[in-house]
C-alpha cells in the first residue's frame, strides 16, 4: 500500500469515471508522501472535472512526479482549474499531456500560467481542445515572456482550430504571437500546429497560393532567431492547392533553407519526395534528398 517501489503507473483507458477513480485513489494509500512514483498516466478515463478533485490529491501525493498525462477525461475549464494550484506545486514536473479535454480560452489562460510558474516544463500537450486565437495567443505570450529562463522543449498545439481565416485580425494576432514565441523561445525544438486552419482561404475569395501560404512564409521568417526548432508540423492544414502549390512550396523551403542551411530532417520517405522536388528545384542527390525531408520534417507537407 504504500507503493515502496512503484514509480510508473499507467491507468489509461480503463474509462473509471469519476466513482470509480474516486473510489481508487481513496482506497490506494495516496494520502502518504510517495517519492518513487515519477510518471502517471491517467489517459481516457471519463473522469470529468468532479474527478480532478481526486487527481489532484493523487499527484500531491507524489512528491517527484515528472509525467502527468490526464489526456481525453473531459476535465473542461473547472478541472483544469482544480490542477492547477496542485501542478504549481511540483517543480519536478517535465511532461503535461492535458489533450483532448475541452478546454476553451479561460483554459487557455489556466495553462498559460502553468507554463509560467512551472518554467522546468520539458514537454507540454494541449491538443485538440477548443481553444480560439485568445487562447492561442495567451498561451504563445506566456511562452515568449520566459525568455532566457525557459527548459520548454515541445509544445503541441494541434486541433485548436482558429475561428477566423487568414487574413482576419484575430489569425494575423495569433501567427504574430506564435513568430514572436519562435523568436523569443530558445530551447524550442518541436512545434505541433496541426488542424489549426492556419492556412484556410477567406470566404469569397479565390483561392490564391501565394495568400494561402503567407502564414508559412512568416513562421518559417521567424527561424531566422531560432536556432533550436527541428520539427514544425503544419499538417492538415487545408493546404489543397495541386497546380501551383509545389511550387511556391519549394520556393518557401528553399528560403528556409537559406536561413537554416545545417538542418538535418529525418530521412523517412525522404527519396519519394527528393524525386518529386529534384525537377523543380534542378538538384540532384543528397541535396534534393534534404529538402525532401526538410518538406516532411519540418513542413510536414504530404507528399
Amino acid at each position: 500500500r504504500k507503493f515502496v517501489k512503484l514509480s510508473h503507473l499507467d491507468l489509461s483507458r480503463n474509462f473509471m469515471g469519476t466513482a470509480a477513480f474516486d473510489a481508487f485513489v481513496s482506497n490506494q494509500g495516496f494520502s502518504l508522501p510517495n517519492r518513487t512514483l515519477v510518471h502517471v498516466n491517467l489517459a481516457s478515463n471519463r473522469i470529468g472535472f468532479r474527478g480532478a478533485f481526486a487527481i489532484s490529491h493523487l499527484i500531491c501525493a507524489c512528491t517527484c512526479l515528472r509525467m502527468l498525462d490526464v489526456s481525453d477525461n473531459q476535465l473542461g475549464e473547472r478541472g483544469i482549474g482544480v490542477l492547477e494550484a496542485t501542478i504549481g506545486l511540483h517543480r519536478s514536473l517535465q511532461e503535461l499531456r492535458i489533450n483532448r479535454n475541452k478546454l476553451m480560452d479561460q483554459g487557455a489562460l489556466v495553462v498559460a500560467r502553468i507554463l509560467r510558474t512551472n518554467s522546468q516544463l520539458v514537454r507540454l500537450e494541449a491538443s485538440s481542445n477548443e481553444f480560439s486565437e485568445t487562447g492561442l495567443i495567451d498561451i504563445a505570450t506566456a511562452v515568449a515572456s520566459l525568455f532566457g529562463r525557459y527548459s520548454l522543449q515541445h509544445l503541441d498545439l494541434s486541433g485548436n482550430a482558429l475561428s477566423a481565416p487568414w487574413p482576419a485580425e484575430p489569425a494575423t494576432q495569433c501567427i504574430e504571437a506564435i513568430c514572436t514565441m519562435l523568436r523569443q523561445c530558445s530551447s524550442l525544438t518541436s512545434l505541433g500546429l496541426r488542424r489549426v486552419n492556419l492556412f484556410a482561404a477567406p470566404t469569397g475569395v479565390p483561392r490564391q497560393t501565394p495568400a494561402v501560404f503567407a502564414p508559412l512564409s512568416l513562421l518559417l521568417g521567424s527561424l531566422d532567431r531560432n536556432n533550436t526548432l527541428a520539427l514544425l508540423d503544419v499538417r492538415d492544414n487545408r493546404l489543397r492547392y495541386p497546380t501551383c502549390r509545389l511550387r511556391f512550396a519549394v520556393r518557401i523551403v528553399s528560403d528556409a533553407l537559406a536561413v537554416r542551411p545545417g538542418l538535418f530532417i529525418s530521412r523517412a520517405r525522404q527519396r519519394a519526395v527528393a524525386e518529386l522536388f529534384a525537377p523543380l528545384l534542378g538538384r540532384q542527390g543528397s541535396t534534393a534528398a534534404s529538402l525532401g525531408g526538410l518538406v516532411l520534417r519540418v513542413l510536414a507537407f504530404d507528399a
